[in-house]
This record gives structure tokens, C-alpha cells and sequence, in this order.
């Protein structure tokens, strides 16, 4: 018999809050085990795949970064804005985009994009090879 059906009294309120507390605190450690677990996985296993080039959609725009979701496989990478060579690319958050001010290119959410694999260290790196 587990600690739970040994007691023979009912748990107070402040118990059963703890108890549910604590079993939070331990799922959620849990689900994080999960996710970094799952993410090591994801590196090591594009580690074969440097310098192959792939399609995907660009799922967030930040300051100084676009984050990229490849089609073919469930994995996202980041394209630094610093490695965007062909233009300055301001960004824009009302608009969630990086635009170019010299050529006036931009890049949006949802924007198809073709990346080659470029680095993986402490994540997945992309290189932008074109906007389709």
C-alpha cells in the first residue's frame, strides 16, 4: 500500500494544496527533462546535415534574429540578422519583420525561405540562401 492508502483520515485543504504543489513542481521538472532532452536530440541529429541546404517558414522575427521551421522535418533554426550580408535589415515589431533599407527586402512571418545548415553549437544555425 502506497503512504495515501494507509491514512486513515482525510487530508486537510493545506495538505492536499501541498501535496498537489508538489506533484506540480515535479511534473513540470519533468516536462522541462523532456523538452532538453528532446532538443539534444534534435542537434545531434542535424549534425549530419551541415551545409545541406532545405525550405522552411519563418515562425518568429526578432530584433536580431529570424527563427525558421524547416518543412521536410520538425526542427527550428535561427538566421542571425548580423549574417544577412545583403542589405541593413532594420526591425520592425508593429509589423514583425525585418526590412532592408537599401533594397527595401523583407522578411515576415510566414515567409517561405530557403537556408543552408550553417553551424550547430549551442543551437541550430541557418544561413539564408533565398526568399522564393
Amino acid at each position: 500500500k502506497n503512504k495515501i492508502q494507509q491514512r486513515k483520515k482525510i487530508f486537510t485543504l493545506q495538505e492536499l494544496q501541498a501535496h498537489a504543489l508538489q506533484a506540480t513542481v515535479c511534473e513540470n521538472i519533468a516536462d522541462e527533462s523532456e523538452r532538453e532532452v528532446e532538443y539534444k536530440n534534435k542537434m545531434n541529429f542535424m549534425k549530419k546535415y551541415l551545409g545541406d541546404e532545405f525550405t522552411g517558414i519563418i515562425i518568429a522575427v526578432r530584433n536580431s534574429s529570424l527563427l525558421v521551421e524547416l518543412d521536410s522535418m520538425p526542427v527550428t533554426g535561427i538566421i542571425e540578422r548580423s549574417s544577412l550580408q545583403d542589405d541593413y535589415y532594420e526591425f520592425y515589431e508593429q509589423h514583425r519583420s525585418l526590412i532592408g533599407k537599401r533594397y527595401g527586402r523583407i522578411y515576415k512571418l510566414a515567409d517561405k525561405v530557403r537556408v543552408l545548415v550553417s553551424k550547430i553549437s549551442d543551437d541550430i544555425y541557418f544561413h539564408l540562401i533565398e526568399k522564393p
